[in-house]
Order: structure tokens, then C-alpha cells, then sequence
């Protein structure tokens, strides 16, 4: 059993199961083990995330006994180029693929990680995506396609100034966006962190808002109609004011 490659690591709630070994003759009926185990995802090393994608004859067997919306791989700082046969997968991290360029086969995925992925422009493709992850991505500047994503995280894509169409999306990151001088339209965000947005001005109109981050947003003037929102951060915002109109 030494020379039997390891293909995947499984986690579980309090991971009962660390990982296990599926591709050889010698084990019987390994579909139908693989079933009993009834496990909702089945997640990846880096090392065979990659074999995934360009070992042609292990990816065919894997997707033979596993429904690939079950698979979750790990690419994190590959030279990988092609993501075009990951499509149908349920959740990948691209984080730090410097090489990735076309994204667009990516949309039908659950969760999406590409952090740092410095070359991608176009990303209309994703808006079906559940939770996106697009955190260092500056060459990203219109996301008016993304309004259906659940979670959105656009923290320093610092050429990004329009965020209207956004105001579907539920948990929103755009710290560090510098650019981004009207929120208005994001009043219906459960969860919204400008946190460094410090060309933001006019906050009046996310007075629903569940959470809001506006830490360091010094250019904000007025806050009184914020005083329903939950949970408020507002460090290191104008303490003049708060003094004045007694919101300590």
C-alpha cells in the first residue's frame, strides 16, 4: 500500500476523517464506500488540485466516482494558465495565480477564490458565482455584472470607482478602494465594509445597512442617520463630531 499515490484530503465538521487513499486496483468497491460516506464535499491537496487539472486520465477517474459540484481543489500560487476544464466543480482557490487570465468558464462555481490574481480584467462571466473573492485585483474596474453575488470581496482593487450595481449583494468587502466616491445605492448590504474609502463623503443613505465599516473614512461629515445600523465601526472617524452630537 506505500506506493498508492494520496489523492485527497476529506474535512468533515470536527474532521473525523483526515484523508484516505481511492486510486488502486486493490481497493475494492471504492464507490460505493465513497458513497456510504455520504460526505458533502471532498477537498483537494495542492498537489493533487493540480494533478486534477493536468493529469487528463486521474481527472476522468475521479469524476467517475465523485460528482464533480462535490470537489473543491486548491491551486494557491500555481503556474496554472488553463482553468477552462474546472467549470463544473463547487468551489477553487486561484489565489496568487499570477498566469490566470480568462476566468469566464468559472461562473457555475459555488465559491471562487482570486486573490492577488493580478491579470484578470473580465470578470462578467462570475455573477452566478455565491461567494467571489477578488481581493488585489487592480486591473478589475467594472464589476456592474457581480450585483447577484451573495458574498463580494473588492478590498484593494484600487482602480475600481463604480459600485452602483452592488446593491444585491449581501456581504460586501471595498476596503482600500480609494476610488470609490458614491455608496448610495448600497443601502440594501447586510454587511458592508468601506473601511479606508477616503473619498467617500455622503453615507446618508445606508442607514439599513446590518453592519457597516467605515473605519478611517475621514471625509465623512455626518452620521446621523446611521444610528439604526447594528453593529457600527467608526475609528479613527471625526471625533469633533461625535463629541459634538453625542454619539459616544
Amino acid at each position: 500500500m506505500s506506493d498508492i499515490p494520496q489523492i485527497f484530503y476529506i474535512k468533515t465538521i470536527i474532521e473525523l476523517i483526515n484523508s484516505f487513499i481511492i486510486y488502486d486496483n486493490s481497493l475494492l468497491d471504492c464507490n460505493k464506500y465513497l458513497n456510504n460516506l455520504k460526505l458533502k464535499h471532498y477537498y483537494f491537496s495542492k498537489y493533487n488540485s493540480l494533478r486534477y487539472c493536468n493529469d487528463d486520465k486521474f481527472r476522468e477517474y475521479i469524476r467517475s466516482i465523485i460528482q464533480p459540484n462535490k470537489i473543491s481543489l486548491n491551486l494557491d500560487s500555481s503556474n496554472i494558465r488553463d482553468v477552462s476544464m474546472l467549470s463544473d466543480i463547487y468551489e477553487l482557490d486561484l489565489t496568487r495565480c499570477y498566469n490566470i487570465q480568462d476566468v469566464s468558464m468559472l461562473g457555475n462555481l459555488y465559491k471562487l477564490n482570486l486573490l492577488g490574481c493580478r491579470n484578470i480584467k473580465d470578470i462578467s462571466m462570475l455573477g452566478k458565482v455565491h461567494t467571489l473573492i477578488l481581493t488585489c485585483c487592480p486591473q478589475i474596474t467594472d464589476v456592474s455584472m457581480l450585483s447577484n453575488v451573495h458574498t463580494l470581496f473588492l478590498d484593494y482593487c484600487i482602480n475600481l470607482s463604480d459600485v452602483s450595481m452592488l446593491r444585491n449583494v449581501k456581504i460586501l468587502n471595498l476596503s482600500y478602494c480609494k476610488n470609490i466616491t458614491d455608496v448610495s445605492m448600497l443601502g440594501n448590504v447586510h454587511i458592508l465594509d468601506l473601511s479606508y474609502c477616503d473619498k467617500i463623503t455622503d453615507v446618508s443613505m445606508l442607514g439599513n445597512v446590518h453592519k457597516l465599516n467605515v473605519y478611517n473614512c475621514t471625509n465623512i461629515k455626518n452620521i446621523s442617520m446611521l444610528r439604526n445600523i447594528y453593529i457600527l465601526d467608526l475609528s479613527f472617524y471625526n471625533h469633533k463630531y461625535m463629541l459634538k452630537h453625542n454619539i459616544y
